[in-house]
């Protein structure tokens, strides 16, 4: 069996602006990448521990650049699982997003003038279903 590093290289897109790795193995729940590692694991936790070392106890390995997909190495960083929720709410990502109406009328019309909605979600620093349910009007139904 080949060695974790060239089996994680094998299978990454690898992104010349952004430095992501764009995992393009298998794909667990929640979106993120799988490689068998001992029983299976998150292709990120596994990439971490090829390129830097061992993920100590009771830690989780978290994304900088908050690309699930991405096994970058250098985007990776070790941190308990409060850590990284501090992290996703300082960052607006997952469930506790919180817009303003200013905000979403400025998606919308960003949007509505030919905008592209990964680019605006990424903007706007909030998950592209977040930006694309209050685009369409999924959420935020009482605004213009």
């Amino acid at each position: 069996m080949k060695p974790m590093t060239e089996r994680i290289l094998d299978r990454v897109q690898m992104d010349p602006n952004g430095g992501c790795w764009f995992w393009e193995g298998g794909i667990k729940g929640g979106g993120y990448g799988a490689i068998r590692d001992n029983g299976g694991t998150s292709a990120h936790r596994a990439s971490y521990k090829a390129f830097i070392g061992p993920v100590p106890e009771g830690m989780v390995v978290c994304h900088r650049c908050d690309v699930k997909l991405c096994v970058n190495p250098d985007h990776l960083w070790i941190g308990t699982q409060s850590a990284n929720m501090v992290d996703m709410v300082r960052k607006r990502r997952g469930n506790s997003v919180n817009l303003t109406e200013s905000e979403v009328l400025s998606m919308r019309a960003e949007y509505d003038a030919g905008g592209v909605g990964r680019d605006i979600a990424r903007r706007s620093r909030v998950p592209l279903s977040t930006a694309m349910k209050a685009i369409t009007r999924k959420t935020w139904r009482h605004l213009p």
